[in-house]
């Protein structure tokens, strides 16, 4: 076949279709894409990302299929990793609040191509998890409860203290951030995770989870996605939860109740793996991830009053450190 020395077969002979599929080979990825702070270090993608340079029209073609093709996933950022501005994550420029929230940054341009997306909704403050008692940077603290009056702050926060109205601004802003990328995108597919730091730490989950359950905009801005289901996952270090729940669920019930069951019936669970390992039993599953569906399942219709679950969830924690640092010293 003559090909006129004036044309490109890439890009004038070549049917659209055909080039669509190597773009789609070359450019999309088998797993969510995340961000520097959250990717392993050895974690490559193995994309050809020099396509998007080599002309304005393959960049335009190709981008297309990049943005809309993967899934993108979004992780904060404590306020340790810093950043440079120009987009939705980061500082300065045309970013949102005041500091790198989340990973990967994302061009304010590049949104509205954005079709898939994972998001995991524990903010991960590497400034916000100091030990009860030490008082740096209380006075600049915000009450995330002073915009709730009446019973509900009664409810949630009588008999807890203190630790409920001590909240991280950072997280705050995370959640903002996350309800202007949902209003930004249009998303055929969306997942929520929740994947909490090891060492575990339930009061800073805890409240992670309270400031989304706060927050009206993230709710009613999560219930008007056109998607009629969302899967939703806790993966843990040991134990992993997974369940599908439906937008206007989380608005009307709200995501706090079923964070406190999950994070609850993980504290169980590893209280009785910790108690067969130290009996001289194998233990369930020993080093294994261990789906906790079972113990969520078996958790009673009428649930106990939310201190109660969130007090006990705690004092569990505390005896599985110590079981843990007991069978240490038995080996």
């Amino acid at each position: 076949m003559h090909i006129p020395t004036n044309k490109c077969f890439f890009l004038d002979i070549l049917p659209a279709e055909l080039r669509l599929n190597i773009y789609e080979h070359v450019l999309i990825a088998s797993t969510p894409l995340q961000g520097p702070a959250a990717r392993k270090e050895e974690e490559k993608y193995g994309l050809e990302l020099a396509l998007l340079r080599v002309n304005k029209r393959v960049h335009y073609e190709a981008s297309a299929v990049f943005w809309s093709k993967n899934t993108f996933r979004i992780t904060s950022v404590g306020e340790e990793s810093g950043g440079e501005g120009g987009g939705l994550g980061k500082v300065g420029g045309d970013g949102l609040g005041g500091g790198r929230v989340f990973d990967p940054p994302l061009k304010w341009d590049c949104l509205s191509r954005i079709r898939h997306l994972s998001i995991d909704l524990l903010y991960d403050s590497r400034t916000g998890r100091e030990e009860e008692g030490e008082g740096e940077g209380e006075e600049e603290e915000n009450d995330i409860l002073s915009s709730v009056e009446g019973d509900d702050v009664d409810h949630v926060t009588s008999g807890i203290g203190e630790e409920w109205r001590r909240s991280d601004k950072g997280a705050i802003t995370y959640v903002q951030t996350l309800t202007t990328l949902l209003r930004t995108t249009t998303l055929h597919t969306l997942t929520l995770t929740a994947t909490p730091p090891t060492p575990f730490h339930a009061k800073s989950c805890l409240r992670s989870f309270y400031t989304l359950d706060r927050s009206p905009d993230f709710a009613t801005t999560l219930a008007s996605l056109p998607l009629k289901s969302i899967p939703l996952a806790f993966v843990f270090e040991d134990y992993f939860h997974r369940s599908v729940v439906a937008p206007r669920t989380v608005e009307q019930q709200g995501i706090l109740v079923l964070a406190c069951r999950v994070l609850f019936c993980h504290s169980q669970a590893r209280i009785q793996r910790l108690m067969e390992e130290f009996e001289g039993g194998k233990g369930e599953g020993k080093g294994a991830m261990l789906d906790l569906g079972p113990w969520v399942e078996a958790w009673p219709v009428k649930m106990p009053p939310l201190e109660e679950v969130v007090k006990r969830a705690v004092e569990v924690e505390r005896s599985a450190g110590l079981h843990e640092a007991w069978i240490s010293r038995m080996h």
